[in-house]
């Protein structure tokens, strides 16, 4: 409230003035909040929101990733199951038998059994097999 006591025109004037000047402030200093959140709400806002985008979309990205290499490695592991089956079924042991009238080491269906550097392995014979082997090419 404006006293009146012993104040002059001009003073009345400026004390007017200084209460309007305070008014005006305060109310600039409001508007300038106002206009704050209002850059934030059309700046800083639309900013966040892309960046929580890219955060999903790299996360989907990484998921479905990993669900490819979970597939994928399921998938080797199925094939490396079917073809140690198919090697368990083949046999793979030596065949006694087959091996000596071959004259190299195979398996009960026949196939070669190969060495360590993928030649045929040939098949030795025994002490007591040789001196026969031996007349037979004298006579």
């Amino acid at each position: 409230m404006i006293e009146r006591k012993n104040l002059s025109g001009i003073d009345l004037i400026r004390q007017m003035d200084m209460k309007q000047l305070a008014f005006t402030w305060s109310t600039m200093a409001v508007i300038k909040r106002v206009q704050v959140v209002v850059f934030l709400g059309t700046v800083l806002l639309p900013l966040c929101v892309q960046a929580q985008q890219r955060i999903e979309l790299a996360i989907r990205r990484q998921n479905e990733s990993e669900q490819q290499f979970r597939a994928r490695e399921a998938r080797l592991q199925r094939q490396f199951q079917i073809r140690m089956e198919a090697a368990r079924k083949a046999g793979g042991k030596p065949n006694a038998a087959l091996s000596a009238k071959y004259g190299y080491i195979v398996d009960s269906s026949g196939k070669a059994i190969l060495g360590k550097n993928g030649k045929r392995i040939p098949v030795r014979s025994d002490s007591s097999a040789a001196p026969w082997k031996e007349k037979e090419a004298k006579k």
